[in-house]
């Protein structure tokens, strides 16, 4: 407190020498966490603020303005009150004429002060994360308002004199609680550009704004929605380049007959219950469509988008940069993704993806690959072909090798093979000249003493762990190899006697059953049969879990996707027989009929 006082009393001091040639800098004042109560009457009393164009007062706890803040502060053209107590502007505050940028964001206004409607020059006026629930219909005299942002309060509706607003162009009413679009914005605000109705739960979104000049709409997070905005692909709004439905969820689609050329740029509608079928409609008329970001930030039960195949349907695929289908189940990349030429970001992670095809390495222009958390075994052998590839982030597979071909990789930068199924260091990837952050642990191999390019592998690691803060805590052990199990076994010695005494018992007694069974016995059931009383089948399982390389059966270089199935009952038996995973019995013909 005693340095704000300081502060503020030096900065008074330099105001008193009334020395114009020593204040001609400070047409733009910062007195964040520097004023109180007390002092701000003192500071707007000093004459000299008439040279004053920007002000901020930011977090400094005031509660009121005084009614003289605004005498001498006649030049001033922005002013910044966000982060304090306000609950109301002075009666004087309409005498700023000159004021066109205003912030009172952060503060305790449960009306929009009517004052404002004095303001007739302000331009930008932002009053969100504040508790207003009710404005004035006379604040429809600031005609000349192209931004407002009345985000996160309580507001239920809006002024009808709103509509007279026709220079308005960003309007921001996310986290309110209509649950329609306002009538002033369906019949009025004529150059309207920018829309956000987010967070505003069930809102009705079937009725259009009245501007054609719509560029960017906003509706996100809302919940549950009856229909989906098929205003939005008609030809009165083919101008609108931006959508933004994430996490809004709609119970029925439909769409319009007429075939337009829609100008839609940027599509984000995750999370939204989408289909495979939905999306073609969806897009059937987007004709220059360069981003699309239809995954999920989480897949539940209740909601989320489901794809059976990339889509690859696009009007010009040629246009496409960036596609997001993260956690949909996605389980397979078709080989049309090659029509995507362009793109340059793609992330299928958290999926179910077991191949990928050859032509996916067809894509040169590829800079970022996002795969993670899938079921793939082997890369393309002709991976090298993606010459501009920066970033391949792959943790979390079943990865058994990296192709040769991988050393071509020149571009890359990060490279994240954590918890795959390597069985030694890859070298062709490591090795590469440009990469700066690496993670290789988790694998069939020791990162102990790890040196890549003469420095050690903790930096390369450090760095792709501290620019990825979602990855959470990660071990650093390596797996148990195959080529391990011999040393695994032995610290088992003290069950080895187990296997042996009860599989030469059961062949003994395999022998006896085959001869019963030929004498025609079909009962009777001896003791003697059973299995000895010193068997201990927790000896049969203590080794270390791990995953199965899905690859180690795979001959040479060819693969094959049904070697991905399961084996028959019958073979998967007979593996574990071999395995001494479990003990074999045999059992009578009509053992247990009486049972």
């Amino acid at each position: 407190m005693t340095n704000n006082n300081s502060k503020l009393s030096d900065y008074l001091e330099k105001i008193e020498t009334d020395d114009i040639a020593e204040m001609s800098g400070d047409t733009n004042i910062n007195m964040n966490f520097q004023l109180l109560d007390n002092s701000i009457t003192a500071f707007c009393d000093k004459k000299d603020l008439r040279i004053v164009q920007e002000l901020s007062l930011c977090f400094n706890k005031l509660s009121c303005i005084p009614n003289n803040f605004s005498q001498h502060l006649i030049n001033l053209e922005k002013l910044d009150l966000s982060n304090n107590n306000l609950q109301e502007l002075p009666t004087s505050f309409s005498s700023l004429s000159n004021l066109q940028y205003l912030k009172i964001d952060n503060n305790k206004f449960v009306v929009m002060p009517i004052v404002l409607a004095g303001n007739q020059r302000l331009k930008s006026l932002s009053i969100c994360h504040n508790s207003l629930n009710e404005i004035s219909e006379e604040l429809g005299s600031l005609i000349t308002l192209e931004h407002l942002n009345l985000s996160f309060n309580k507001l239920i509706k809006f002024p009808k004199s709103f509509a007279k607003l026709h220079r308005l162009r960003e309007l921001n009413i996310a986290g309110n609680k209509f649950d329609i679009i306002p009538s002033c914005i369906t019949n009025g605000m004529r150059n309207l550009e920018i829309l956000d109705v987010s967070l505003n739960k069930s809102i009705k979104l079937n009725e259009p704004p009245c501007s054609k000049r719509l560029i960017k709409f906003y509706a996100m997070d809302n919940g549950l929605c009856r229909t989906f905005p098929r205003w939005l692909l008609t030809s009165p709004y083919s101008s609108v380049e931006e959508v933004n439905f994430n996490q809004t969820e709609f119970s029925k689609y439909t769409f319009p007959k007429d075939k337009v050329v829609l100008n839609l740029r940027i599509l984000s509608i995750n999370q939204s219950d989408l289909t495979d079928n939905n999306l073609e409609m969806l897009t059937e008329n987007m004709y220059r469509l360069e981003k699309l970001d239809i995954g999920n930030d989480k897949l539940t039960k209740k909601e989320g988008n489901v794809f059976c195949n990339v889509p690859c349907h696009f009007k010009n695929p040629q246009l496409i940069n960036e596609i997001d289908m993260k956690f949909t189940g996605l389980p397979i990349v078709s080989r049309l993704i090659t029509n995507l030429a362009n793109i340059t970001k793609i992330d299928f992670s958290q999926n179910s993806i077991s191949w990928l095809p050859d032509e996916f390495c067809n894509l040169s222009k590829l800079e970022i690959l996002i795969i993670n958390n899938n079921s793939i075994p082997v890369l393309p052998d002709n991976i090298g072909n993606l010459k501009a590839l920066r970033e391949l982030v792959i943790y979390s597979n079943q990865l058994s090798r990296l192709p040769e071909s991988m050393c071509n990789v020149k571009e890359l930068r990060l490279l994240d093979l954590y918890d795959n199924e390597l069985k030694e260091i890859p070298w062709n990837a490591v090795n590469l000249e440009n990469l700066e952050a690496i993670d290789i642990d988790c694998n069939f191999f020791s990162t102990d003493d790890l040196t890549i390019r003469n420095k050690s592998y903790e930096i390369f690691r450090k760095s792709i762990r501290g620019k990825c803060v979602s990855f959470g805590k990660r071990s650093s052990e390596e797996k148990i190899s195959p080529r391990e199990e011999e040393s695994v076994q032995s610290s088992e010695s003290s069950c080895s006697k187990y296997y042996e005494s009860d599989h030469t018992e059961n062949d003994y007694q395999q022998e006896d059953l085959d001869q019963m069974c030929d004498n025609g016995a079909e009962e009777n059931w001896e003791s003697s049969y059973d299995s000895t009383d010193d068997y201990e089948p927790a000896c049969v399982s203590r080794r270390k879990q791990r995953k199965s390389s899905l690859v180690e059966d795979v001959h040479g270089q060819f693969f094959c996707p049904d070697d991905l199935h399961a084996l028959p009952i019958k073979q998967q038996v007979r593996q574990m027989f071999n395995d001494r995973r479990q003990i074999p019995r045999t059992f009578e013909e009509g053992q247990f009929d009486d049972a």
